[in-house]
């Protein structure tokens, strides 16, 4: 199967495309991560059209993660979420 197949296949006619989940998932994560830490969301736009990509925007998520400030974490819990 070519890769722009996959890419763009669907599980379900109302899904998102493989392309479209993996941008959800990114987008998910990281805003949950920011809003935990207090910091400004950090947009990416969804410009993903290659594996490759799609693993650029995942290792930048990775990295967004990692940098968010632990302690800022840490200190939410047992509060309600930030609204």
């Amino acid at each position: 199967i070519a890769d722009d197949e996959l890419l763009n296949a669907r599980l379900a006619p109302d899904m998102f495309t493989l392309i479209g989940q993996v941008q959800r998932a990114s987008d998910t994560c990281k805003g949950a991560v920011m809003r935990l830490a207090q910091t400004p969301p950090v947009p990416m736009p969804d410009e993903e059209a290659s594996y490759d990509d799609l693993k650029a925007r995942i290792a930048r998520t990775i990295e967004l993660l990692e940098a968010a400030p632990r302690e800022a974490i840490d200190g939410r819990v047992g509060h309600d979420p930030p609204g």
